[in-house]
């Protein structure tokens, strides 16, 4: 089946007046609005209580001397669910880490900014990103009568590639960045204070307890959102089928589930 949409420019006498008298409507109706402050509701929250610093400096903290330059990496593509939480704190964690070691902390830094910066479009966890291309891209679909997509579509995708940047990312760093930086030499660098945040303020006992409550928390929307989606009939699953994937009510709300995680 085909259709024609015709074009209609708004450089014109009445595509002005339509651009000024539905400006209001239009951001109302616009999809994107809405999922955006649910998602930014849930990371926000997260970042503004600290639960996303403390993760962030307690997965560098117990990383394997073998696998820190991997794990800062992909500790940092997974800090794009907050947003700006990866820049502001993973990246002079990652240099202070890097001295810590004995190693160069100019390639930690490379290596903290590569994992935020190069992965912050993919994750394993559906991000405010994806909501957004999603919704404008069903705003479009929909003008033509096709199938809507889920926020997951790309799920797959996104997974494999933050997991291919994160290795070409960590190879780059070992590989080649480290070594042209040639042997560090720890008399000619400041303190590792002066590399990293103001973590140092932190109550370290505390925080550790913020984040088991944090675990805890996590497992209990975890046992209400299985509850609510494996048993026959349960809400979030497809009313006729019973099926859990696809246009079902548990892929439809998953942003929103996101949030209550966080």
């Amino acid at each position: 089946m085909e259709r024609t949409i015709a074009i209609e420019s708004l450089l014109t006498i009445d595509g002005i007046r339509f651009l000024f008298t539905t400006f209001v409507t239009n951001f109302q109706n616009f999809g994107v609005v809405g999922v955006t402050f649910i998602a930014m509701l849930g990371a926000g929250a997260a970042e503004g209580v600290g639960l996303m610093g403390a993760l962030i400096r307690k997965l560098v903290a117990s990383a394997p001397k073998g696998l820190i330059t991997f794990l800062i990496i992909l500790v940092g593509a997974l800090s794009s669910v907050a947003s700006d939480a990866g820049y502001l704190i993973l990246i002079p964690l990652a240099a202070t880490a890097f001295y810590a070691l004995g190693r160069h902390p100019i390639a930690g830094l490379a290596a903290g900014f590569a994992g935020v910066a190069v992965t912050f479009a993919v994750n394993i966890i559906p991000q405010p990103t994806d909501a957004m291309m999603t919704e404008v891209a069903n705003e479009a679909i929909a003008l033509i009568g096709g199938e809507p997509m889920t926020v997951v579509s790309n799920y797959y995708f996104n997974v494999v590639s933050m997991l291919f940047l994160v290795v070409i990312a960590t190879f780059i760093t070992e590989r080649i960045i480290e070594p042209r930086l040639g042997k560090f030499d720890p008399s000619m660098a400041s303190s590792p204070e002066s590399l990293a945040d103001d973590s140092g303020d932190i109550d370290a006992a505390a925080e550790a307890k913020g984040l088991r409550y944090a675990f805890f928390g996590f497992l209990a929307v975890l046992a209400i959102v299985l509850i609510a989606t494996i048993p026959s009939g349960a809400p979030l699953s497809d009313p006729v089928t019973g099926d859990i994937v696809g246009n079902t009510p548990l892929m439809d709300s998953l942003l929103f589930i996101v949030a209550m995680f966080s």
